[in-house]
């Protein structure tokens, strides 16, 4: 693909180019997604997860397919 460097270059000359509003605003979104920063959770937040987890691991869940069969019952 080469590198960086080569890479931005081809790709502000395609963005100078484009007339297509609909793929700017995408690649805007894709921009202004990959510079938020990462979630802070909180204490309590972190320890579900965890729970969850250790839940998941000792096999203390049910199946996607099976709450879904239930659901539609």
């Amino acid at each position: 693909m080469g590198t960086t460097a080569t890479l931005k270059k081809e790709l502000i000359e395609r963005i100078k180019n484009s007339q297509d509003s609909d793929f700017l605003n995408a690649l805007k979104i894709i921009l202004d997604t990959s510079e938020k920063k990462t979630y802070k959770l909180s204490a309590d937040q972190e320890k579900a997860i965890q729970l969850g987890r250790e839940e998941i691991k000792n096999g203390k869940f049910i199946e996607n397919s099976e709450v879904m069969a239930k659901a539609k019952e």
